[in-house]
């Protein structure tokens, strides 16, 4: 999976699958990004047939000539039987990682300052949005929190709880298919984020987008009155999106390989 093993893999590997185009990443050393953009480049030059498969479109055309097929992330079915909240307040969430080069500090402030939310919860907070956002939010009801197992947080997922993602629009951040997204649905909450950045898989219903144009406050609103996924959505989401129908399209791809 790791481009960096392109190099001394792919002469015996069948299946190959790369994520996020490391060749840009900004949190990893220069190295690092000039051995993956190497790897790339031996892929796309191999004469071996092999199945490649990809999680983005970004990722499924920077690999051409080779032939790469899609298959999107997947989700743990497991996490719709989390415990989750019931209360109907307007909360907001952010989590994961938030570094340089991907974090989008300006949205993320809109996002966190927002009116239309009652409650914002940001998990993981890093030193830099910490101080970034601490001199803003006295008695504004926000809390920077450290990462939390997805168990804490769908605790705090109620019936009008959306997720929102402030990353920056780049090739390296459009080459990613958010994992956080996947897990947001599978605990039944809405998720807000660039429309640059919607997996390819997911449809309005599901997701709502940011853009040029469009308020931040505007949208949040329009993200807390629909509130989150029912029940029988949430159901049909993981059954489309589990890590097993994933396996099941790779090994698809193998059998007809």
């Amino acid at each position: 999976m790791s481009p960096l093993f392109l190099a001394s893999e792919l002469g015996s590997a069948v299946w190959v699958d790369v994520y996020d185009d490391w060749s840009l990443a900004p949190e990893m050393r220069r190295s690092v990004r000039l051995l993956a953009r190497a790897g790339y480049e031996r892929l796309r030059r191999t004469r071996r047939s092999l199945v490649i498969t990809t999680n983005s479109l970004y990722m499924q055309h920077m690999l051409r000539p080779a032939r790469a097929h899609l298959v999107p992330n997947g989700v743990d079915p497991r996490l719709g039987s989390y415990a989750r909240g019931s209360d109907e307040t307007r909360r907001l969430i952010m989590m994961g990682n938030f570094f340089p080069g991907r974090t989008d500090h300006e949205l993320l402030t809109q996002l966190a300052l927002s009116p239309a939310a009652e409650e914002v919860v940001i998990f993981g907070c890093s030193e830099e949005v910490s101080t970034r956002l601490q001199p803003l939010i006295s008695g504004r009801p926000v809390r920077l929190l450290g990462k939390r197992p997805l168990t804490e947080i769908a605790r705090i997922v109620g019936s009008k709880t959306v997720l929102a993602v402030p990353h920056v629009v780049s090739d390296y951040t459009v080459s990613q298919d958010l994992m956080k997204v996947y897990q947001a649905l599978a605990l039944g909450t809405r998720v807000l984020l660039p429309y640059e950045l919607f997996p390819a898989g997911l449809g309005p219903d599901q997701a709502l987008a940011l853009g040029p144009g469009v308020k931040v406050d505007d949208v949040l609103d329009g993200a807390f009155a629909r509130g989150g996924l029912n029940p029988a959505e949430v159901d049909a989401f993981i059954a489309n999106n589990s890590w097993g129908r994933r396996a099941q399209q790779v090994r698809e791809l193998l059998d007809e390989s």
